[in-house]
């Protein structure tokens, strides 16, 4: 049988993960709770921009825009936005295996792009399966917009230098502090008649007056939303990560709980078992100093 005292430094060691696993829980609900505000306060700005764009691109007509020109996908870029740490559930692992059966069902010169450190370890460790052509680190909901730029600025060359024919992003969409959705975007080529609902009805020249003209103001700002959108899946990347690691970390907790509870259980047996032996040991030896 156990002894009492191997049990209680069990209990003791189980007590110190628990208080670990309930402050990891605390700062990712802390830091869920300012990555919700940042997706919610980006929405707005992403949403007029597309309205912005809508309009301006019905007053420009046809415009030659290098993120515009569809060609055929010959050769393809995935983007993976994993996560920077561990110890966030089964984030990465969902993530991964969705991202395999994507890049499984494309066809033509797949592309790698890996984004934070557990994709780089994944990838980078299947190099025989999978081309990764360049990777990004420590991108998250606290990185710049000139940090975050870096990556969008890369694939913008990719698509605009013809070494790919399309950009698709997999990450993992924020649907709740309990749920993510693994999700593949069509990054490039943009499609601007597809963003936005922009203005129903009227005549768009009438209404507004560009300066410059229309065109000119079209060739800015399509960057600009491309670049819009990839900080946007970077957010929503990120405040996934959270919710995860906070589930996780709840569900540690609580088991560190559980653990806890058995294991005071079984101390409390064999300490009585112990006792009660002792209590038989002295009685025997009463017993027997009485028959002599």
């Amino acid at each position: 049988m156990v002894s009492v005292r191997i049990i209680r430094r069990k209990i003791r060691t189980v007590r110190n993960i628990r208080q670990i696993t309930d402050a990891m829980k605390r700062v990712a609900a802390a830091r869920l709770q300012r990555a919700q505000q940042r997706v919610a306060a980006g929405r707005p700005y992403a949403e007029k921009l597309a309205q912005a764009l809508h309009r301006v691109g019905a007053a420009a007509g046809e415009v030659d825009h290098p993120l515009l020109k569809v060609r055929e996908p010959e050769s393809v870029c995935v983007v993976v936005v994993g996560s920077d740490r561990g110890l966030c559930g089964s984030y990465n692992g969902n993530l991964f295996r969705f991202a395999e059966r994507f890049i499984g069902g494309l066809e033509g010169d797949v592309r790698i792009v890996t984004v934070n450190r557990k994709a780089n370890d994944f990838f980078l460790k299947r190099q025989d399966r999978y081309n990764v052509i360049h990777t990004f680190e420590g991108l998250s909901d606290q990185s710049s917009a000139a940090e975050i730029s870096e990556l969008s600025t890369f694939l913008r060359e990719l698509y605009e230098t013809e070494e790919v024919d399309e950009v698709h992003l997999c990450y993992q969409q924020f649907v709740s502090a309990v749920s993510q959705r693994p999700t593949a975007q069509k990054f490039l080529p943009f499609a601007a008649e597809s963003h936005g609902d922009g203005d129903e009805g009227g005549d768009t020249e009438s209404e507004y007056i560009f300066e410059p003209d229309p065109r000119t103001i079209m060739l800015e700002l399509i960057p600009m939303y491309v670049d819009t959108e990839i900080y946007h899946a970077i957010l929503e990347a990120a405040a996934s990560e959270y919710g995860a690691r906070m589930m996780a970390m709840t569900n540690a907790t609580q088991s560190a709980t559980d653990m806890i509870d058995d294991l005071t259980l079984t101390y409390n047996k064999v300490r009585q078992a112990s006792i009660t032996t002792e209590l038989l040991e002295i009685v025997a030896g009463a017993e027997a100093l009485v028959d002599k």
